[in-house]
């Protein structure tokens, strides 16, 4: 009997890419098993071909190809469920390679795609692990304490610690090779002092200036969410974003909502200005804009940036504050950044301003501020100067505009580069290569296309 079921409806016309599949390492056969509806615009679809999963593991050590987990099969409904196998599940991580392949009698071949996260598994019993971990702990109390008072040779700490060291390293050989290797290591005071100072310069690095590139999904991962929505975000930190930008505006009462258009039109059941409107207003709305996997009872609603705030701190990821929708006051500015900081998102979040009031604003209220502009300037000099006037500024072009000079010049001042409307893999692919430090997109996961 499988233990977790998930339903998949595949529209052959669109390459949408469903929701990950979870399990657990070392599950038996069958323990997962998938229920596939083929549609063409929600019209059943006949199987045309022989069925077949592959897949790759998640070290890409094994390719796994399975004809025999098939089962129910409908050939002019379309549908079958699969049993996943347990071959798969013999490593943790994320899947990237799985599909079901369909060929026919011609030998054409079409693929469905989707994701796979294998989580591991904990080997060891409860008893087991709690024996283990004190084992270990005291382990290694006993050896900080001689490592700091360095008043008894090795074997003294040896012969004092026997039980404790033959119960994981008999005759504590393998520790004795620890330490001689340590022998031409700094002293224990020395070392800290360097990880301290290290540490120190760390903390008061802003994150714009780590080295890798941060994907960033637009209003939220709204392919199978609405955008602007907990369910966008939802996704976004699930399929392993590390960031969602976002459109606060404020209700006629002052409540800080979520919406791109400054109408609620486009995306809800209403109509009418969403400023114009009181929060209670808003929060009767029902979100109704369309996307893979809607479910006719599923309600979604406007949410609050602040229950935004709540759903990115659950799962570590920053926000980009566009601030093109409203005039972003000094109070405004304070509220906004008083969320982020309450949720310990202010530093990994930054501003896209919209105006050079908000540009000096924002630094003067916090200097600490990551801050950043949209630029269509093909020369750098103007935008240099100004990353250059604020402790945590960085450039932001569109994909259109941005050239490989721009961004070799950006990176020999030291200054970020955030390219958005980034659509195709192609693209994505190149900003990594040259080092961008964020590209944001619609439709491109981290580990590559929905």
């Amino acid at each position: 009997m499988a233990i977790r079921t998930y339903n998949f409806t595949f529209d052959v016309k669109r390459s949408i890419m469903p929701e990950p599949v979870f399990i657990r390492q070392n599950d038996s056969t069958g323990a997962t098993l998938i229920n596939v509806h083929l549609v063409d615009n929600g019209v059943p679809v006949a199987i045309n071909g022989d069925l077949e999963f592959r897949a790759m593991t998640a070290d890409s050590q094994n390719v796994i190809a399975d004809t025999t987990g098939f089962s129910n099969i409908n050939i002019y409904k379309g549908t079958f469920s699969y049993a996943l196998p347990n071959q798969l599940s013999m490593t943790p991580g994320k899947i990237r390679i799985a599909y079901f392949m369909m060929v026919d009698a011609s030998g054409n071949a079409s693929t469905l795609s989707f994701v796979i996260f294998v989580k591991p598994a904990a080997d060891l019993t409860p008893s087991g692990a709690k024996n283990y971990i004190s084992i270990i702990d005291g382990l290694i109390k006993a050896f900080n304490e001689w490592d700091e008072t360095a008043q008894s040779s090795w074997q003294n700490f040896v012969n004092g610690n026997k039980q404790i060291i033959a119960s994981i390293d008999p005759g504590g050989a393998l520790l004795a090779e620890v330490i001689a290797a340590r022998g031409e290591l700094p002293q224990l005071k020395d070392r800290l002092d360097v990880t301290d100072a290290r540490l120190h310069e760390m903390k008061n690095q802003s994150f714009l200036f780590q080295t890798k590139t941060g994907i960033i999904a637009h209003r939220g991962a709204h392919i199978n969410a609405p955008e602007n929505t907990i369910k966008a975000i939802y996704n976004a930190g699930l399929l392993g974003y590390a960031m969602v930008e976002l459109d606060p505006q404020l209700t006629s009462d002052g409540v800080y909502v979520l919406m791109h258009d400054s109408t609620v039109d486009r995306t809800t059941n209403g109509v009418g200005a969403i400023n114009e409107m009181t929060y209670n207003q808003a929060n009767a709305l029902v979100v109704d804009l369309s996307y893979e996997g809607k479910k006719a009872e599923e309600v979604i609603k406007i949410p609050t940036f602040e229950e935004a705030c709540q759903e990115c701190q659950k799962w570590g990821i920053g926000i980009n504050v566009d601030c093109s929708k409203i005039t972003f006051t000094e109070k405004i500015f304070k509220d906004v950044a008083g969320m982020l900081k309450h949720y310990s998102l202010w530093d990994k979040s930054f501003f896209v301003v919209d105006s050079a009031d908000e540009m000096d604003l924002l630094p003067s209220i916090y200097p600490d501020v990551n801050l950043t502009w949209l630029s269509k300037d093909t020369d750098p000099t103007e935008n240099l100067k100004k990353c250059k006037k604020y402790k945590n500024a960085f450039v932001t072009y569109s994909n259109d505009i941005i050239t490989d000079e721009l961004i070799e010049v950006y990176k020999d001042n030291d200054i970020p580069v955030f390219v958005y409307g980034c659509n195709t893999v192609n693209d994505v692919y190149k900003y990594f290569v040259k080092g961008v430090r964020f590209v944001e997109t619609d439709t491109i996961l981290p580990g590559g296309m929905f």
